[in-house]
């Protein structure tokens, strides 16, 4: 009896997390592969989409997609860009210690 306790209460807590996971994601698939994204606003419709093969209208006619799509692209462009900025100030730190090491030597040999 314990056992099938257990079992009920492991069934229900999968449930609400897959139902928690549909009402807030859509799983999209694209020309990249699948994608799971944020939905824009909770609900039980699109949790997946093939928008391999849109166009133009059909972003234009699913705007809860296009919305969760769009910002889950901002969102990766963003995290891209502030990776490559880190990694240019990292370069021109390096360039400038560097360089005051390369003037600090030419002091000391005079």
């Amino acid at each position: 009896m314990k056992t099938i306790k257990w079992f009920i209460i492991g069934i229900l807590v999968a449930a609400v997390g897959f139902g928690w996971f549909a009402w807030t994601r859509h799983i999209v698939r694209d020309e990249d592969g699948l994608r799971v994204v944020k939905k824009t606003e909770g609900s039980f419709q699109n949790i997946y989409v093939d928008t391999t093969d849109w166009g133009t209208l059909d972003w234009l006619n699913n705007k809860t997609v296009r919305d969760a799509v769009a910002r889950d692209q901002f969102e990766r462009t963003k995290e891209a860009a502030t990776e490559a900025a880190k990694d240019v100030k990292e370069k021109i730190n390096e360039a400038v210690e560097d360089a005051q090491k390369a003037v600090n030597d030419a002091f000391k040999k005079k």
